[in-house]
């Protein structure tokens, strides 16, 4: 009776770290062989904590390499590598990472170091897969600080719109 109490005040003491996680998903998909056949996927952690990387198939043997992302994707980048270490065929990477960017590399079970590295795998697997990322940290993929055409061009015409208002009503006489 005991024991159970003190596992029910640790789940409880537990909850609020749970709850607390910062999680993303996406999904891609790679190609049978050459060009494709290595999906890179960019992520931004901004503090240091744990975090776990889970990447799930149906389609194929995940195998994943995570790179420490500086520009220039090359062997000291490397950070770590799984295969299998999720339920059944999928991986997982569990690590305390520093606040950064990174490069998750996701292939089939026969890729290798210098083919994450280059990004073409001679695999004959392809298909789609998921991938999910819980850190303590807040993670996240990056933002492009370029402005769309479209938002440019619509905040275009709104100024342009403005002016011509406010030169009208410049011009209509006030009543006295």
């Amino acid at each position: 009776m005991h024991k159970s109490i003190n596992l029910l005040v640790g789940c409880l003491l537990l909850l609020p770290l749970a709850t607390s996680a910062n999680i993303i998903h996406t999904t891609g998909s790679i190609t049978a062989n050459g060009e494709g056949s290595v999906a890179y996927t960019l992520f931004d952690q901004n503090a240091p904590g744990w975090t776990g990387i889970s990447v799930n198939s149906w389609h194929f043997d995940t195998y994943v390499y995570l790179f420490e992302s500086d520009g220039y994707l090359d062997s000291s980048d490397y950070i770590t590598r799984n295969d299998d270490g999720g339920p059944g065929l999928n991986s997982f990477i569990g690590t305390v990472l520093n606040a950064g960017s990174y490069i998750l590399a996701v292939s089939d079970y026969y890729l290798s170091f210098s083919e994450a590295l280059s990004g073409y795998n001679s695999n004959n697997y392809y298909g789609d897969y998921s991938l999910t990322i819980a850190s303590r940290a807040h993670v996240g993929f990056p933002t492009s600080s370029v402005p769309e055409p479209t938002t440019l061009s619509l905040l275009g015409l709104g100024l342009l719109g403005a002016g011509f208002f406010r030169r009208r009503m410049k011009k209509l006489p006030t009543a006295r």
